[in-house]
């Protein structure tokens, strides 16, 4: 392969993995150990809303879970909501599904507390077939900012 090609498919792949979350897309596929079932995690969207309507800011994020077969699949997952100071609210649940596509919906009550980038990291541990993970974030910036109550997260 000539240096030409090279730096074109370089940075067509860099260009590629710097637009992708602009679009509000983030996602990866990996396969179980025993290579036996794949597995796409996806973060589909993340922004602030007022839930519980306590006037401080809540996180709703959107993911889903594709699988290559309809068996039943045990994942952890361990989700990460950083705030644009670098503090850390970390999760943590267990789905077990018999579904091609299980979408997840998470509830962060209290914790648009700053204004700035946030980032969602979600990475899915895969038991059935094996243990392996993929690790997907999403980067999105709800404006403002406010404070008060408790953080607590909930899996819909």
């Amino acid at each position: 392969m000539s240096f030409k090609r090279f730096y074109f498919v370089f940075f067509c792949i860099l260009a590629f993995s710097t637009i992708t979350p602009v679009f509000g897309l983030n996602y990866v596929t990996f396969l179980s150990i025993n290579e036996k079932i794949e597995t796409t995690l996806t973060i589909t969207d993340a922004y602030y809303s007022d839930l519980d309507q306590d006037e401080v800011l809540d996180v709703i994020s959107y993911f889903n879970l594709q699988f290559d077969s309809a068996c039943p699949h045990l994942v952890r997952i361990y989700v990460s909501l950083i705030l644009p100071s670098g503090f850390e609210f970390s999760y943590k649940w267990i789905i077990l599904s018999k579904q091609l596509v299980y979408y997840g919906q998470i509830h962060f009550y209290d914790h648009a507390i700053e204004s700035g980038v946030y980032i969602l990291q979600i990475n899915a541990l895969l038991s059935t077939g094996g243990l392996n993970s993929g690790l997907a974030d999403y980067e999105f910036d709800p404006p403002g900012g406010s404070g008060g109550g408790d953080p607590c997260a909930r899996l819909m």
